[in-house]
């Protein structure tokens, strides 16, 4: 009925397979987006619900109201719900959860802050159902023994309540009794709650659990639903999974996730895509799912967080996929592109952007694979329109005529808005600009300002690092770095450009030099350690390494913190900044340390920035002008205003936004321990209108992009390591480098 698509348990075709063939040009088929009135200033605090009559109800936690419609939100009714509104209106208080049933009945939780006569903060967490007949029950439970709080709930479809609490625990709501009883524990992700009849469906990110109703246990896992779901996870902070037909299904499941509207079959071995993220909403990775609501007639509704409610209906008509396809090509995902490619396609509905992902995860692929198999399609005048060229070999695809001169996309962009000029045309040649950056981190070195006042090159590092290697109130390392890699990554990219020559060669005296230097300041950096502080470090390493994947894991390790001084195990720290929120943990740690400040971090080359997003357009596209305007898009105020963790925007009118408080009413703070064992503690304070002034005046000063390509980085990170470790001489590993690395650039 109305266009709906099966979900088989039988069919063997992977999701990529279903996606090749709806991108076929003949295709026909499609779920359109529509955007659905919403009730005035409702801002997405709140649910949805569709009731057992088919209308539509929608509970607004934020100015206390509740909505009806029969019309699919044409029209709605609003009314205030006098229960709700005198919480919202009550100082001190905050709505926790709320869930609304089929039959119109209406629950929401909500804590009352106060405190005690010690002045310590304080908390109780109530409870209000509001029957259909709109006899009210408020109440408390005090569900753990610990001040713990709801976050998610959602009634069944014979109206029992469920509720996920902030530490990760399941209740059953006992509404008549006023009582509760916890049913299992979930992991540390966004919770999201359903229920068909037959179960209480619990999604923590990372796996989906089903409750049987009837025998209150816990039913077998499904581990091809769980793969999925965490897959969807890594990408957006929230997946929704709802059953078929407002729950009256039991035997199908539905997701909404960073790819899109996915069926299952439960217990089967399929996920059927749908409704494709890059075509809709939840390919943003800013559009969260708050409710998905299945339909009768096969159709859905979303409810994002932002407030903004989408209907999916299919079109057996409509083409799979739009006419114009554009196709961006990344050895690693990258969340800027994803959020360009929403923004994107919001404005070109005609036009269908899909992007590849070389590193995926999935594919069993590594680095040297993932680029020689897009070298193969590239030489062979295939291949993607975009290439984001960051740990690619640029230079070695420009020298082939692989890419297109963005000399005049360049131009354009700066004819519209303002834009960081060096870091812009950081690339920039005699014969033209082969490649764009869009996104930055910048190398960073914090310290005591009269030592950092002394640090200008490479070899001034060093000579600093020796000297405070030496001085009695250094007590564990000068620069953080207990295994040769950490500070070889650090310095890499301050120093790799100037180890290639004009003609594409090694410079063999420039290498030389850098190793020289880098194992200066690492035996600068053993002198005081002891068997136990790297002992510590290790471990410390391994518990960060347990919650990041790979990628992440090199991301944080990069990272600057100065936290480090503060525990006394570091007199400088080194290392990226790469958000608003590094800053803020530089500039308020470099307050509470007293004489401190941050300057670039200087190596074998100046004012570097290190580009974490850089885009160039093949040769071989067919489709230049839509990748011209796909890079217009990449690089505008709208997408480069958003701090998606990846690193500073380019455009300098979007610098404003970007660099702005997020969480201006709150505060946040970090506590631990020092290399003794006594308590650390420090607050974490917004970077001011100067601050931030000071940080763009840096920016407008960057020019020279790093070099990040990553089979080059490796080399000099697994043979350097034995240089600096002494486990072979400073010039061997420099004749193996040059010669490894020589041939790499030849291929």
């Amino acid at each position: 009925a109305g266009g709906t698509k099966g979900v088989s348990s039988g069919s063997q075709a992977e999701e990529k397979n279903i996606n090749a063939q709806q991108t076929a040009a003949d295709a026909k088929g499609r779920y359109i987006e529509t955007q659905i009135n919403t009730p005035e200033d409702f801002d997405g605090r709140g649910t949805i619900k569709r009731l057992d009559d088919g209308s539509l109800m929608l509970l607004d936690t934020k100015n206390g109201t509740i909505s009806m419609s029969s019309d699919e939100g044409k029209t709605w009714d609003t009314q205030t719900l006098k229960q709700l509104v005198d919480v919202v209106n009550r100082g001190g208080a905050e709505i926790t959860a709320e869930a609304l049933a089929a039959d119109g009945s209406i629950f929401f939780s909500y804590i009352i802050w106060g405190e005690n006569q010690d002045k310590e903060k304080t908390y109780a967490e109530r409870y209000v159902y509001i029957k259909p007949d709109e006899t009210v029950q408020e109440f408390e439970l005090g569900l753990e023994d610990y001040n713990a709080s709801l976050t998610e709930a959602a009634f069944s479809p014979d109206g029992r309540l469920f509720a996920a609490t902030n530490s990760c625990n399941v209740h059953e709501i006992h509404l008549k009794k006023q009582s509760a009883k916890q049913l299992f524990s979930v992991g540390a992700g966004e919770i999201a709650l359903d229920a068909n009849k037959e179960s209480l469906i619990v999604t923590d990110g990372s796996k989906v659990y089903f409750y049987n109703l009837k025998t209150a246990e816990l039913t077998d896992e499904d581990q091809v639903l769980n793969d999925y779901v965490k897959k969807q996870s890594d990408q957006k902070s929230r997946t929704f999974v709802c059953s078929a037909k407002n729950g009256a299904d039991t035997k199908t499941l539905y997701v909404a996730g960073s790819g899109g509207i996915a069926g299952h079959a439960v217990g089967g071995s399929v996920m059927e895509l749908l409704a494709d993220g890059a075509l809709n909403n939840l390919g943003d990775l800013r559009k969260v799912p708050n409710t998905m609501i299945h339909n009768e007639d096969g159709s859905f509704l979303i409810l994002y967080t932002d407030g903004e409610l989408d209907s999916y209906v299919y079109d057996a008509g409509a083409s799979a996929v739009p006419a114009q396809q554009l196709t961006i090509y990344s050895l690693y995902d990258n969340e800027t592109v994803r959020q360009a490619v929403s923004v994107f396609r919001k404005k070109n509905s005609d036009a269908f952007v899909r992007l590849e992902v070389g590193m995926s995860g999935d594919n069993g692929m590594t680095e040297k694979d993932a680029v020689n198999n897009l070298n193969t399609e590239l030489l062979a005048g295939e291949g993607p329109d975009l290439i984001l060229l960051d740990g690619m070999p640029m230079d070695s695809y420009k020298e082939k005529g692989m890419l297109l001169d963005l000399s005049d996309i360049a131009a354009d962009l700066e004819s519209g808005e303002e834009y960081f000029q060096g870091i812009l045309k950081g690339y920039a040649q005699e014969d033209g600009i082969y490649a764009l950056p869009f996104r930055y981190e910048i190398p960073l070195l914090a310290g005591e300002t009269s030592v950092l006042s002394g640090i200008t090159d490479l070899k001034t590092l060093a000579d600093t690092a020796e000297r405070l290697a030496d001085q009695s109130d250094t007590e564990e390392t000068v620069m953080g770095s207990y295994l040769p890699e950490e500070l070889l990554e650090k310095l890499y990219v301050t120093c790799a450009g100037a180890w290639i020559t004009k003609e594409g060669t090694i410079d063999k005296e420039a290498l030389t030099e850098f190793f020289t230097q880098a194992k200066r300041i690492y035996n600068a950096d053993q002198k005081n350690l002891d068997a136990d502080e790297r002992t510590f470090h290790s471990y410390l390493m391994e518990e960060r390494k347990k919650q990041y994947s790979d990628e992440e894991f090199a991301r944080t390790k990069r990272k600057i913190s100065v936290w480090w001084q503060l525990a006394r195990r570091e007199e400088i720290s080194a290392g990226f900044l790469s958000t608003m929120s590094d800053l803020m943990e530089v500039t308020s740690l470099n307050k509470q340390l007293g004489n401190n400040t941050y300057q670039l971090l200087a190596g074998q080359e100046t004012d570097l920035f290190c580009p974490t997003g850089t885009v160039g357009v093949s040769a071989n596209s067919k489709r230049q002008d839509l990748a011209v305007e796909f890079i217009k898009t990449l690089f505008s105020k709208n997408v480069q205003q958003q701090d998606l963790g990846d690193g500073f925007p380019v455009n300098a009118e979007a610098f404003e936004d970007y660099a702005a408080n997020p969480y201006p009413a709150t505060t946040s703070s970090g506590a631990g321990e020092d290399r003794d064992g006594n308590k650390v503690r420090t607050d974490y304070i917004w970077p001011d209108e100067q601050e931030t002034a000071q940080l763009k005046e840096l920016i407008q000063s960057l020019k020279n992009p790093a070099n990040v390509d990553n089979t080059m980085k490796q080399e000099v990170l697994t043979i350097g390591a034995k240089a600096l470790s002494g486990e072979k001489g400073v010039e061997q590993c420099v004749e193996e480098i040059a010669q490894k690395i020589s041939i790499y650039l030849q291929e």
